[in-house]
């Protein structure tokens, strides 16, 4: 109940997997008043449109864009999230995570599933100038957006049964597929990894 009436908010997204929310406001006669919209902390850019006008002018305040202005029916805010894919790093205290980042894309991080990667998680390299895509997958996981791309794997094949050795570290490419954390654990019993390794 907005400016003593009832205000119709209709949403058309595929937020997460697409940065582009469009909002129509239907209020029952025209009105004056303030539609705040959520700009999170991890989108670097982003963009604004009220009835396809740019509205460069506003910027966000503890998080928050606020359009002011009177409201008719029909009128249409578009907003535009830039969402990259981003190697995120953890401080440095914390140990168990030195020398490896994770895959963040928007508001998800994503992880590596063995059904996936069949390698062991831990032997995975994934370069910090990694070429990574997007790949929206309708059939899995009841539809993700999926990361692939090149990184390496450790290659143990002329170990032996060695345990220490002095050489230099032997890698193959490798082609990595990682799905959003929150779907993990819905194929079967198998390792996941967040942390992956990475070139420092």
């Amino acid at each position: 109940h907005v400016a003593g009436q009832t205000v119709c908010l209709r949403l058309d997204t595929r937020y997460p997997w697409d940065g582009k929310v469009r909002i129509t406001v239907e209020p029952e006669t025209p009105a004056s008043f303030g539609l705040k919209l959520r700009i999170p902390a991890w989108c670097g850019e982003f963009s604004l449109e009220v009835n396809g006008i740019a509205a460069e002018s506003l910027q966000p305040k503890r998080g928050y864009l606020r359009i002011e202005r009177e409201w008719k029916t029909g009128d249409c805010v578009e907003l535009s999230l830039s969402m990259p894919i981003e190697l995120v790093r953890a401080h440095p205290e914390v140990r168990e995570d030195i020398g490896c980042v994770a895959i963040q894309r928007g508001p998800l991080v994503y992880c590596l599933e063995h059904v996936d990667n069949n390698v062991p998680l831990h032997r995975i390299v994934l370069p910090k100038d990694a070429k990574l895509k997007v790949r929206f997958e309708p059939d899995l996981l009841d539809g993700v957006v999926v990361i692939r791309g090149d990184a390496f794997v450790m290659d143990d094949s002329d170990w032996d049964a060695q345990l220490y050795r002095v050489s230099e570290e032997q890698r193959k490419r490798f082609k990595i597929s990682a799905i959003p954390y929150y779907a993990w654990a819905n194929r079967g019993r198998g390792e996941m990894r967040v942390w992956i390794r990475t070139d420092t």
